[in-house]
C-alpha cells in the first residue's frame, strides 16, 4: 500500500479526485491518472510483503536504481509472524448496529442479547455488510415507511439487493415479502443464502434482471434502489 509519508503531522497533503467545473466526471481516479498527473505526494511510504527468501535489501536497490534515484530510500524490516489471517481479520470485524434499527452480525459472533432486531449475513463478494453509509440511510427510511398505517404489510423490490440485507430489514421491520434483483449473480445466490439462514426464505426471492417469476413482476408498493447514482440517473 502507499499512503503521505506526512501523514498525522502538520505537512499532510490530501488527495482527492477532482473535477471539471459542472462535470460529475471525476479526474485522477484511476492509478494511471494520478502517475501521469504526478499526483501523488513527494513523501510517500510504500508498505510492501515480501516471502521469507526474498532479499529485501537487494530489491529495495534496484527498485532504487530502475527509478534513477540518487539515495536509497529509508527502510525498516519487520517480520511477521504466522497466523490465520482470516480469524484475524474477523475477531477485528463487530456486528453492524444502525441506529435503533437493526443490528447485522456475521456468522462468527456468539449469540447476544441485543434489543433490535437481528439478522445474520454471510459476508462475502455480495455488497451489503451494512457498513455503508448508504446502507444505513436506506435501513432507517424503509424502517421509518414500512411502519407507516398505509405501508405496512406490503411487498417491497430491493434493486440491486446484494447480499440481501434491505430487503430483510423490511420484512423484519412488516413488510409481508420482498424481492430481491441482482445483475450479480454470485450475490443473487447469497442472499438467498441468507435468507433461509435468517428463516425468512419464504418471504424472499431474489433474481438477475429479467428472470422474474411472474407473480414477482407486479407492481410494488416501496422499491428501494441503494446503488450507484449514475446508474439510477441511466
Amino acid at each position: 500500500s502507499i499512503s503521505d509519508g506526512d501523514r498525522d503531522t502538520p505537512l499532510e497533503v490530501p488527495i482527492f479526485a477532482t473535477h471539471h467545473e459542472g462535470s460529475g466526471v471525476a479526474l485522477f481516479e484511476t492509478w494511471d491518472g494520478l502517475l501521469q498527473a504526478s499526483h501523488l505526494w513527494s513523501n510517500s511510504t510504500l508498505e510492501v510483503g515480501f516471502a521469507l527468501e526474498v532479499d529485501v535489501e537487494a530489491t529495495l536497490l534496484f527498485a532504487a536504481a530502475a527509478m534513477g534515484l540518487s539515495e536509497t530510500p529509508r527502510f525498516s524490516i519487520e517480520s511477521v509472524a504466522p497466523r490465520d489471517w482470516v480469524t484475524h481479520v474477523q475477531s477485528n470485524w463487530p456486528p453492524v448496529d444502525i441506529a435503533d434499527c437493526l443490528r447485522i452480525k456475521f456468522p462468527w459472533h456468539e449469540a447476544d442479547e441485543s434489543n433490535l432486531p437481528t439478522l445474520t449475513v454471510q459476508p462475502g463478494m455480495a455488497f451489503g455488510t451494512g457498513e455503508h453509509a448508504t446502507t444505513q440511510l436506506c435501513c432507517c427510511e424503509i424502517k421509518r415507511m414500512v411502519e407507516t398505517p398505509q405501508m405496512r404489510g406490503c411487498s417491497m423490490l430491493d434493486y440491486g439487493s446484494g447480499s440481501g440485507v434491505l430487503a430483510f430489514a423490511a420484512i423484519l421491520f412488516g413488510a409481508s415479502r420482498a424481492v430481491g434483483v441482482e445483475i450479480d449473480p454470485d450475490a443473487v445466490r447469497v442472499s438467498i443464502a441468507n435468507a433461509e439462514t435468517n428463516k425468512l426464505g419464504s418471504q424472499f426471492a431474489a433474481y438477475l434482471p429479467g428472470f422474474e417469476s411472474d407473480e414477482d413482476k407486479q407492481p410494488f408498493p416501496l422499491v428501494v434502489a441503494n446503488i450507484l447514482a449514475g446508474t439510477l440517473v441511466e
